[in-house]
C-alpha cells in the first residue's frame, strides 16, 4: 500500500543509522577536531544565507551550498576561535578521574 512505503522507508533508515553509528569510522573519516559546536552555531545562518542569495539553487541546490558553507565555517571557527580559546583553558589534575 502506499500509505505503507514512507513507514518502511524511515524503519530502513533508522536501522541503518543505528547500525552505522555503532562502528567505528575508517582512518580516512576519523575527525581529528571537534567542530559540532561550530556545525551547531553555523548551520542556521549559513541555510539563510544560501537561500537569500543564490535563490535560483531550489531546496536540494540551497541545502548543499549550506552544507559546503557550514562545514567551511565549522573549521574556521575551531581552528581561529575555539582551539586558540582552549589553550587558554587551565588544566586541573585529575578533573577527568571517576569519584
Amino acid at each position: 500500500s502506499p500509505q505503507l512505503l514512507p513507514v518502511l522507508a524511515a524503519a530502513v533508515i533508522v536501522c541503518c543509522t543505528l547500525a552505522l553509528g555503532r562502528r567505528s569510522p575508517p582512518a580516512w573519516a576519523r575527525v581529528r577536531h571537534d567542530t559540532s559546536y561550530g556545525v551547531y552555531l553555523w548551520a542556521f545562518p549559513m541555510q539563510q544565507v544560501s537561500v537569500r542569495m543564490v535563490p535560483q539553487l531550489g531546496f536540494w541546490g540551497s541545502m548543499a551550498l549550506a552544507v559546503l558553507l557550514t562545514a567551511l565555517m565549522a573549521q574556521l571557527s575551531w581552528r581561529f576561535v575555539e582551539r586558540p580559546t582552549l589553550r587558554l583553558k587551565p588544566r586541573r589534575p585529575g578533573a577527568h578521574d571517576p569519584v
